[in-house]
């Protein structure tokens, strides 16, 4: 039998994966802000169809980002969070409380961890495998150039002025 810091130590590459997935949401919600920010001056369909469909992304991955922390606009201390965050920082508090080998129901309470986890990695593939890639299609498609068109300069450019 593993002892509680062995143990602890499959718990914190867990509190990994969790890291990354929050990572990884945190920067598609920040692409989507870029994506909408050429599109401000478009009024045509395929614009507002791309802002609604992100906006409603936004959203999706907002929901799921909660399904493995709290929500980042929540103050104060709550308890019995419902995320897989609190559920792996329950049990590695758990097990750092002693260095004799894991008891039963701290062995529980990592397997249910671990599947809670593992329920939440399906939302997230399946949210990344089919909403995301679905905008990053339309997103193709709607032919959208996140760089603004430049004149070229030289040494006796001014700035133009606005009416």
């Amino acid at each position: 039998m593993e002892t509680s810091f062995e143990e602890l130590m499959h718990v914190s590459r867990k509190a990994r994966v969790v890291a990354e997935v929050i990572d990884r949401i945190r920067k598609s919600k920040n692409a989507i802000d870029a994506v909408f920010e050429p599109l401000k001056e478009r009024k045509d369909s395929p614009a507002k169809e791309l802002r609604k469909a992100g906006e409603t992304l936004k959203k999706n991955l907002t929901k799921l980002s909660e399904r493995f922390v709290a929500p980042s606009d929540r103050q104060g201390l709550f308890r019995g969070d419902d995320n897989v965050a609190a559920k792996i920082r329950s049990v590695a508090g758990s097990l750092s409380s002693s260095y004799d080998a894991p008891t039963e129901a701290q062995l529980k309470l990592w397997n249910e961890a671990e599947k809670y986890l593992g329920v939440a990695l399906t939302e997230y593939n399946k949210v990344f495998g089919d909403e995301v890639a679905a905008f990053k299609k339309s997103i193709e498609s709607a032919a959208i150039d996140l760089f603004p068109a430049l004149d070229p300069l030289n040494a006796a450019w001014r700035q133009k002025k606005e009416e």
